[in-house]
């Protein structure tokens, strides 16, 4: 499993101004599994490193500082300007001695890490890593305590007399404090994920806005929005959530065991699998799969699973599972859209344990992701796809008459089929590398 690490080559002597900084200068080498971040070459002096001399203050005090957000707040569709500002630790390095580097939460157990190699001709380094394809996924359990050794090293480090110990120690605490109360640590948790700082006193206040919601309820939720959209998303969902006790439901208890999560293997593939073996486990026909979508759902791809045609744009469904049983109510237009957030749906209360209450929403956690990779493959199979176009690929016309046929979205129905190898003509397909911070 990737790993992100800060590795310090002890403390060096600097002639640095700042006292803090001077006690905190040290060669510091940032690797993510086998990849040096730090590899750079000199402008200046020429020649190569694979560590830095900088002072780990600057960083330590950030870290402390937004400690929540950091780690807590994910990417969304569409970010605010200042979302970078959250998760970038080269902002407070000083600029140019530092990768372009940052992180961010992709959901309860893992964080995404990015990095870039920016351009600036009055960099005295050039940093030579190229940027992943995709941002690396890293355990949440092996980054925490790596980040919390840093902070606490640059403390050891500073005079308990000086103004840079009293600034990062009194950041440091209230965090440290939140982290030992479990009610406090999840309304601080809850608040990072939406961009929030929880010590701020003019930060409203998330436990009056989410009041009468689950605390999963409420995750899920956060990880979807920013808390400019809470207000009317809160209240939507407190409706939706009362009308869900009329909306039909599903035996999850008959999918067996749920997929477990697997950091090793991006989140599409963790629901693509999970829909196989699920396909297999019930005997549902490939050859037929919109048969098989009726015979997984039931009357949960009714109209009667509707909860509203039209919600807040980041939310698709809820669900309630009491031991085996899930009610499941969707936001839905049309019966294609209703099918697929409904199998998204189904794969949430999969997930769930007996009394939680989910939702399916467009966030871009690991969870939501392999619910819609599930979808995808339960309501368009990629080997149906491919045995349907056999050698002649398929045309945009083809594909929007297998999405009638299977009664499934067009744009599943296109990845589906790029995905499961199938020719595509005429067809423009845009994979852009999501840039979340750079």
């Amino acid at each position: 499993m990737t790993e992100l690490n800060f590795i310090r080559d002890g403390w060096i002597d600097g002639s640095l101004e700042d006292a803090g900084e001077r006690a905190t200068f040290t060669r510091l080498k940032i690797t993510a599994g086998d990849t040096v971040l730090t590899r750079a070459f000199s402008k200046r002096g020429g020649g190569e490193t694979e560590a830095l001399n900088v002072p780990i203050l600057p960083l330590a005090n950030y870290i402390a500082e937004k400690w929540w957000p950091l780690l807590y707040e994910p990417p969304r569709p569409h970010l605010d300007r200042n979302f970078p500002a959250r998760h970038r630790l080269d902002l407070p390095m000083h600029g140019y001695v530092f990768p372009a580097l940052a992180l961010c939460s992709a959901g309860d157990d893992a964080l995404l890490v990015d990095w870039d190699q920016l351009d600036n001709e009055y960099a005295p380094l050039e940093f030579l890593t190229f940027s992943p394809r995709e941002p690396l996924q890293i355990s949440r359990e092996s980054a925490e305590p790596m980040l919390m050794d840093l902070v606490e090293s640059a403390l050891v480090r500073l005079s308990s007399r000086s103004r840079a110990y009293e600034a990062l120690s009194g950041n440091w605490n209230r965090v440290k404090e939140s982290l030992e109360k479990e009610a406090q640590s999840a309304y601080c948790m809850t608040a990072g994920r939406l961009g929030i700082d929880p010590y701020d006193p003019e930060a409203p206040d998330i436990g009056d806005l989410a009041e009468g919601l689950p605390d999963k309820l409420i995750n899920d939720i956060s990880d979807a929005i920013d808390v400019a959209q809470f207000v009317e998303t809160a209240a939507w969902t407190r409706g939706a959530q009362n009308a869900l006790t009329s909306c039909p439901t599903i035996d999850v208890a008959a999918f067996g065991e749920p997929p477990q999560d697997d950091l090793r293997i991006a989140p599409g593939e963790i629901g693509f699998r999970a829909a196989v073996g699920l396909r297999a486990r019930l005997g549902l026909r490939l050859k037929d799969p919109r048969r098989a979508v009726g015979e997984l759902l039931g009357g949960v791809a009714s109209k009667d699973a509707v909860l509203t045609e039209k919600g807040p744009a980041p939310m698709t469904g809820l669900v309630h599972r009491s031991n085996g049983v899930a009610h499941i109510g969707t936001v839905a237009r049309s019966a294609r859209q209703r099918r697929f957030r409904a199998c998204a749906a189904a794969y949430i209360a999969w997930l769930s344990e007996s009394g939680d209450v989910r939702a399916g929403t467009v966030a871009l956690t690991r969870q939501q992701q392999a619910s819609r990779a599930f979808a995808a493959e339960i309501v368009a199979p990629r080997q149906y796809l491919f045995e349907r176009a056999g050698t002649a690929g398929l045309t945009e016309e083809d594909i929007e008459e297998e999405a009638g046929k299977l009664m499934a979205p067009y744009e599943t129905v296109l990845w589906q089929a790029w995905r499961g190898g199938v020719s595509l003509w005429d067809v423009e397909l845009r994979t852009p590398r999501r840039n979340f911070f750079f």
